[in-house]
């Protein structure tokens, strides 16, 4: 903390904390002054707050906690500060000559709300941010210098409401946030504000903002395995479609989040997307097959199994068909019945799901040949990158 000179009257020594720094886009800062010792007498204050021709003058009562925190807009630099206190406008005690450096971005924050389940990772400096959640929400701030936790200043503000702060704990602070501006239907973010104030010879802040977008959980499936790829969205039908490491394709609901049907057992381990080309649906497997499953009322129904070598590339599609890298070969399948057509031979096995849209179809193998044909399988070209 900073020791102030003492005051001219000999009443008592101030005992002062100036943190100063600013949003991450202005050159200004707010000074804060925290009082101790003041006599019980003392009803108003006068500061002033000087650099060469600049001058910031204040007269206020007494503030609460006795922090005054009215200067929000001081330039960066060096300032002198002059505190007189007054109890009945008689002066009691002044303080002269105290300086006070302003500078920006001297402490810097991690802030991260969590509850149930992820909810939120936001930094500071970049202002990236995953989704927020649902359920209780608590806040902990990470410092990332080496200033004693003593010497550090928390405030949170969340929709501008004052979150309580709790002394830090090795460098970082855990705070309960009134979880009311996360909940409910919402068009506008909720704004997080953090100040982190370092409080020594040199004050400084560094201020954050962050516009949260606010996602609610609405509902959650255990697959009882790890998902082997992105859901895959069945449109007009409004139904998600992942795959298991254990061989399992679920079918939900994305209104309810309830399982459409039970999970189909297609054994090995599926990988990658699935993928749908009219009214089928197709996905891997690492043992070497590809899925193919119809599409009806009721949700998906195993109509072929189509043999590969092991360890073939996910599956891809343009609509019509379905592409699979088996080896070192590039195959098309027929979504009806699986029946494949070869339409090139690479020099080494496939590196990647092949990519295939309108326009025709492109793949590249582990050595660096990229091959690409057009929508009639002709070969457009055939180039050697290097090693992939």
């Amino acid at each position: 903390m900073l020791r102030g000179a003492p005051f001219a009257a000999g009443l008592l020594t101030a005992l002062l904390a100036a943190a100063c720094g600013g949003p991450l886009d202005r050159k200004d800062g707010a000074l804060r002054i925290q009082m101790t010792g003041v006599p019980d007498e003392v009803d108003a204050l006068e500061l002033t707050l000087h650099a060469g021709a600049r001058e910031f003058t204040l007269t206020r009562a007494r503030p609460a906690n006795d922090l005054v925190d009215d200067f929000s807009a001081v330039p960066a630099g060096q300032w002198t500060l002059d505190l007189t206190l007054l109890a009945a406008t008689t002066p009691v005690a002044r303080l002269e000559g105290y300086p006070v450096e302003v500078v920006q971005d001297r402490v810097q924050e991690i802030l991260t709300p969590f509850g149930d389940g992820p909810m939120l990772q936001v930094d500071l400096r970049t202002g990236a941010a995953h989704p927020v959640w649902a359920g209780p929400i608590f806040v902990e701030v990470r410092d990332r210098t080496e200033v004693p936790p003593a010497e550090l200043i928390l405030s949170v503000h969340v929709d501008g409401v004052a979150q309580p702060a709790p002394p830090p704990a090795d460098g970082s602070w855990v705070i309960q946030v009134d979880p009311a501006p996360f909940a409910g239907a919402r068009t506008e973010p909720v704004i997080i504000e953090v100040e982190g104030c370092y409080q020594g010879l040199i004050a400084a802040c560094s201020v954050g903002q962050v516009a949260v977008e606010v996602h609610r959980r609405v509902w959650g499936v255990e697959l009882g395995a790890r998902p082997a790829g992105a859901p895959l969205l069945l449109e007009p039908e409004g139904w998600l479609v992942v795959g298991d490491e254990q061989g399992n394709l679920h079918v939900v609901d994305t209104e309810t989040g309830v399982p459409v049907q039970a999970a189909l057992t297609l054994g090995g381990e599926l990988f990658g997307a699935a993928v749908r080309a009219g009214a089928m649906v197709a996905i891997t497997d690492r043992t070497g097959a590809v899925h193919g499953l119809e599409l009806g009322a009721g949700g998906l129904t195993a109509r072929w199994r189509h043999a590969l070598m092991p360890r073939p590339t996910p599956v891809a599609s343009d609509g019509a068909r379905f592409y699979v890298g088996d080896g070192a070969r590039l195959l098309a399948l027929a979504p009806a019945d699986g029946v494949e057509a070869v339409l090139a031979t690479l020099s080494a096995p496939l590196h990647a799901a092949p990519l295939a849209d309108d326009s025709g179809t492109v793949a590249a193998d582990l050595l660096g040949q990229v091959v690409s044909l057009d929508v009639q399988d002709n070969l457009r070209f055939r180039v050697e990158l290097g090693a992939a």
